[in-house]
């Protein structure tokens, strides 16, 4: 594992994975990490992010948490990995959390909507509706052509405006 490039051990991990081996790709993870070469170092992310992802696929929440807070501390621009330790701490129903992860969190522009939606929408199962609206108006003012994100924000714009009729 010493010179095997993260290349090398995602191409090994998606084998074990597709054997049904996830444990193993784990491990594989965590070998390259430990013997990790110099050159090597700043994909560390990867390998803590992917880990991740297994790890959640196993039901190991906790376990798949601390990968992606790993993968964030190491690439705090990763988005993606925001949004994953979002949506554990979030089914681990730790909501306060994963709404203060994804706010947090540093991206792209064109990734901003799908991290207000997903805010939107733990928002809203948390009924703080205007807190909710304020997110998805936010993400539909960024691409208005979201389905998910209308279907949503609709019963929002509905209750404010009958509400301003009375």
């Amino acid at each position: 594992m010493k010179n095997s490039s993260i290349t090398d051990v995602m191409r090994q991990a998606d084998e074990l994975t597709s054997l049904g081996q996830a444990d193993e790709a784990v491990q594989c993870y965590q070998q390259w990490l430990t013997a990790v070469a110099e050159d090597e170092l700043p994909y560390q992310y990867i390998a803590w992010f992917n880990m991740g992802v297994l790890l959640r696929s196993l039901g190991q929440i906790d376990e798949a948490i601390t990968a992606y807070q790993t993968a964030r501390l190491l690439k705090p621009d990763f988005y993606q990995a925001a949004v994953n330790l979002g949506l554990a701490q979030e089914a681990k129903g730790m909501n306060e959390a994963a709404i203060q992860t994804w706010l947090a969190a540093l991206q792209p522009i064109d990734a901003q909507t799908t991290l207000l939606n997903h805010l939107g929408r733990c928002l809203e199962s948390m009924r703080q509706f205007q807190q909710a609206e304020a997110m998805l108006e936010r993400s539909l003012l960024l691409n208005p052509k979201q389905p998910d994100a209308i279907q949503h924000f609709l019963p929002f714009t509905s209750k404010t405006m009958s509400m301003a009729y009375h």
